[in-house]
């Protein structure tokens, strides 16, 4: 046997290790899968017990086992002797059983150090790869001086500017006409965003009030936002609208509350000096900010705190950064003349730096579809960058006389808009020929037709396909399209139509799934996590070894940030998932096997249940355990869920069921009457917190008053089996239920109607979940997650 040092690779070794296996099962007359989990069942039990496909990928050195699952294979290969005679199995501490936990031991090791130090990246691909033509058409004037911000309508119609004459314009792109203007009487307006709603437009100026300014009304006015006492050099709104991050030269970043305009806690005090630039992640997680002391830092938004500072990277001030549409990169640049990427899940830098400018860069923006970025700075110049292979595209593209201060891409990515210190708004339109070096070097577009759609339009279009005969490039969609959508689009399919997302064949018995903003967490038998990709098909993290025993339910943190996970061994972990390290220690206050995790809607509880018929509360902050539920279930808890609105806590398990829990009056409600209702194996609430559904162990689904517990006699009996898993859709119209007998059931949520047949799979549903957007149901069974739009 060759010594674990002898291999190159963490692979090499586990494949070895299968050989290993599969020589001790040869040695003991070679039993098959189905004989050896039978005969390992019988003469050991089920605590650590492996399945048929877990052994198969094991012996074959595709997977890893946890050591109780490995000692109890191992034990159970040697509970036949050389002859192939049934015998008896070694103890767990004989010590023929030593030599099996140093190879263990040994393999973990080489794990362990094969994620600390992943493999590198494979090459890029050629410069090029990504064709790109931006021609200067229009130039919209009127401004009095430098445009130093602008931003396009969410809705792709309009455009507002923010000069150093004080002036805030807005623009009808139909026409190139000014359709509204605010001068502020505060010097030069520096900073502009528009409100995802397209309805509002709120703007930074140099003494310091940020104001907001109602577009859609009778005549320009604005409420104000006080704070800053001094330059406001940005503004942000979060994704939902309601919330507004500014910065400038007074430090600190603050937050405001859009719909009382008032301020938000205290500024985060992070940085030092001017706050140049700042951005919200498209999942309104994070918050980015650079400045003048050359760091660039991540915060929370929800709590408020500061999760990382990037490591060192610019030398000088940072002027500029944006997220890429999906969340996942970083770009920013500043003084130095350097462009770099981040990696937002592991806080690392991505590759090396971009140069390429003669001086400071002062703006950048993501494309659409992410695949793009352009840049601009001191040197008057454009300059476009393929994101995938991080190569430059083309020449240096000019048109301004001077530094270019601001730029933006349409919602639909076909137009990009400049602003810099020759006054001048400048619109350039994909496709329009375009000579490097000379400025407005294409066709001038001219006010188009108004009964024709016009060319700046970029409201979202499906495309019937994503490929054209003609070989002509489709519009780019905006990075807002539903996740379903841009899973679709990611595969280049044809969209419009029912679809299958695609299955993911899983390395162990699948547990549990949930999902949060475009990513599905896994809990397998095994005692593992894996956190999906659902757009890319790839595995963003895992599979990641958290429980002794099989993870029996995951769920995330409103934030996405924390999964909570619990398993037959009777504990509960956290897990941060974007740096993927474990949480504190374990929390083991229950009896036995816990089989249901729940945050509160605040994410300030975390709530478990488990088999010995306890509830366990926790104070997520803190970490710990308070008062909760107690004197009524004394039977197995097989489900737990809060209300939308935090105020009830459901128990679900046998006997009466399900059972409530007023969080606030720490009381129970008033349970069913004797005699209804089952074993409740599943729960769920509807979004509007009128509702909370059963999946019983009678195959039967139920429908009940969410703050009562009185049945509203609504019983859905399709199921030939139980029914482990019910699950509403985030926008309230549809509910979803899977049971024993291998469908999935789907019911319009408001009348109980069947929506469709049923859909079967090859074995029982275990777990149901829908995306945040309601637009992707994952589907678990033991073997296979699907995805379907």
């Amino acid at each position: 046997m060759l010594e674990s040092g002898t291999y190159v690779t963490y692979e090499e070794a586990l494949r070895h290790f299968g050989q290993e296996l599969s020589e001790l099962r040869a040695q003991r007359g070679a039993p098959s899968f189905d004989r050896m989990r039978a005969r390992g069942l019988k003469v050991l039990g089920d605590a650590g017990a492996c399945s048929k496909g877990t052994m198969s990928k094991v012996f074959a050195g595709g997977q890893f086992i946890s050591l109780d699952k490995l000692i109890w294979l191992v034990r159970a290969v040697m509970s036949w002797d050389e002859y192939g005679e049934e015998c008896a199995p070694p103890g767990r501490r004989d010590e023929e059983l030593t030599a099996w936990r140093g190879r263990w031991q040994s393999l973990n090791t080489r794990r362990t150090q094969a994620r600390r130090h992943p493999a590198p990246p494979p090459s890029p691909r050629p410069s090029g790869s990504r064709p790109v033509s931006f021609g200067c058409g229009d130039v919209l004037t009127g401004h009095d001086g430098p445009v130093l911000s602008l931003a396009f309508s969410p809705d792709g119609g309009r455009l507002v500017t923010a000069s150093d004459d004080g002036a805030v314009r807005l623009w009808n792109l139909a026409t190139h006409k000014v359709i509204g203007e605010i001068r502020t009487s505060d010097g030069p307006a520096l900073s502009v965003a528009f409100s995802p709603d397209s309805g509002r437009v709120v703007f930074g100026n140099r003494e310091g009030p940020v104001l907001m300014w109602d577009t859609a009304a009778p005549s320009p006015a604005f409420v104000p936002f006080k704070g800053h006492e001094a330059a406001v050099w940005a503004v942000s709104f979060s994704p939902d609208g309601r919330l507004l991050a500014t910065s400038g030269d007074d430090s600190g970043v603050r937050l405001w509350d859009v719909a009382t305009g008032t301020q938000i806690g205290e500024p985060l005090t992070g940085p030092a000096g001017s706050v140049w630039a700042l951005a919200i992640s498209p999942d309104g997680r994070f918050l980015a900010t650079g400045g003048e002391d050359t760091t660039v830092r991540l915060w929370h938004l929800t709590t408020r705190a500061e999760a990382a500072i990037l490591p060192a990277g610019h030398t000088a001030s940072v002027h500029a950064l944006a997220f890429s549409p999906d969340g996942s990169l970083l770009a920013t640049a500043g003084k130095d003349g350097t462009l770099r990427f981040w990696d937002v899940a592991t806080r690392t830098r991505s590759g090396e730096p971009l140069t390429g400018h003669a001086g400071s860069v002062y703006a950048l923006a993501f494309s659409p579809d992410g695949s793009l970025l352009v840049t601009a700075g001191k040197d008057g110049t454009l300059r476009f960058w393929d994101v995938a292979t991080r190569a430059p595209i083309g020449d240096p593209v000019t048109g301004h006389t001077g530094p270019v201060w601001a730029v933006a891409f349409s919602p639909g990515g076909r137009l990009l808009v400049t602003g810099g210190e020759d006054s001048s708004v400048r619109l350039w339109e994909e496709g329009a020929a375009v000579r490097p070096g000379e400025p407005d070097s294409s066709v001038a577009l001219g006010v188009p037709d108004p009964s024709v759609r016009p060319p700046y339009d970029d409201s979202p279009v499906m495309p019937r396909e994503l490929e054209t005969p003609n070989g002509v490039p489709p519009p780019r969609l905006p990075a807002s399209l539903p996740l379903a959508v841009r899973a679709v689009l990611h595969r280049r399919l044809h969209a419009g139509h029912p679809l299958e997302l695609g299955g993911l064949l899983h390395d162990n018995d699948v547990h549990t799934v949930a999902f949060a903003t475009d990513v599905l967490a896994i809990g397998s038998d095994d005692g593992a996590v894996q956190l999906f990709d659902p757009v890319r098909r790839t595995l963003r993290l895992g599979p990641l070894p958290t429980h002794e025993d099989a993870v029996l339910s995951v769920a995330f943190s409103p934030d996405g940030v924390t999964l909570a996970t619990c398993g037959a061994d009777g504990s509960v972990r956290l897990r941060n998932t974007i740096t993927s390290e474990l949480l504190g220690a374990p929390r083991v206050d229950h009896g036995g096997g816990i089989t249901s995790v729940a945050y509160s809607p605040k994410g300030n509880l975390l709530a478990g249940g488990g088999h010995d018929g306890t509830v366990r509360l926790w104070d997520t902050v803190t970490g710990d355990t308070i008062n909760g539920p107690s004197g009524r279930h004394t039977e197995a808890v097989r489900a737990v869920a809060f209300s939308p609105d935090g105020r009830y806590l459901a128990i679900g398990g046998a006997g009466r069921a399900p059972w409530l829990w007023d969080t606030l009056g720490r009381a129970w409600i008033d349970v069913p009457p004797s005699g209804i209702g089952g074993v409740s194996l599943a729960l769920a609430f509807s979004p509007d917190g009128r509702l909370l559904a059963t999946g019983d162990i009678d195959g039967t689904v139920r429908l009940w008053g969410a703050a009562t517990g009185d049945p509203i006699g609504i019983s859905l009996a399709d199921h030939t089996g139980a029914v482990p898993a019910v699950a509403f859709s985030p926008d309230g119209r549809t509910l979803a239920t899977g049971g024993t007998d291998g469908t999935l059931r789907l019911w319009d949520a408001t009348t109980g109607a069947r929506l469709g047949a049923p859909v079967a799979h090859d074995g029982a549903v275990a777990s149901l979940a829908f995306s945040p957007d309601s637009s992707v149901l994952a589907v678990a069974t033991k073997e296979r997650v699907t995805l379907y739009a």
